[in-house]
């Protein structure tokens, strides 16, 4: 008797990138705690990155949660069974992440506009930011996107 092997679960691009930054966060943090064992310093650099790891794993998690329908949410109004609710739930998530996303950008041209930089590294803050301009859309779209259940036994 052979078993049917299960489906094999396809990974979407914020999995890939949410995982990819923790991966980034535990590197870094283990060769931190390397060099601080041996040498009694620690890497300068490692907390800008760290930082910036965490922001990128935050939204590229939550966009992969908003597409298989995990996320955060008020669950008397999700689970009504309403669908103008349901909608109204989903477009008030979309324009949250929305205006985040105009704010990053505004932050990300100032950034730009006046070429800050980072203390440590003198790399340009603008290439950390932009990327979560990036992600506070994907995640709107995610949301505008995302299907829901409709209450009549369709997932």
């Amino acid at each position: 008797m052979s078993e049917d092997p299960a489906p094999r679960r396809r990974w979407m691009v914020e999995e890939v990138i949410a995982t990819l930054a923790m991966a980034v966060i535990v590197v870094i943090t283990f060769a931190n705690v390397i060099v601080r064992y041996f040498t009694s310093a620690s890497f300068a650099w490692t907390e800008d990155f760290s930082i910036v790891a965490m922001a990128i794993m935050v939204f590229a998690g939550a966009a992969s949660a908003t597409l298989h329908d995990r996320h955060i949410r008020i669950e008397i109004y999700y689970a009504s069974g309403k669908p103008w609710l349901r909608r109204l739930s989903r477009l008030a998530m979309a324009a949250a992440f929305a205006a985040l996303g105009v704010l990053f950008y505004k932050i990300a041209y100032d950034e730009w506009r006046w070429s800050e930089l980072f203390s440590v590294l003198d790399l340009p803050r603008w290439w950390i930011t932009a990327p979560l301009v990036v992600l506070c859309f994907a995640l709107c779209l995610r949301a505008l996107g995302l299907r829901m259940p409709t209450g009549r036994g369709q997932p």
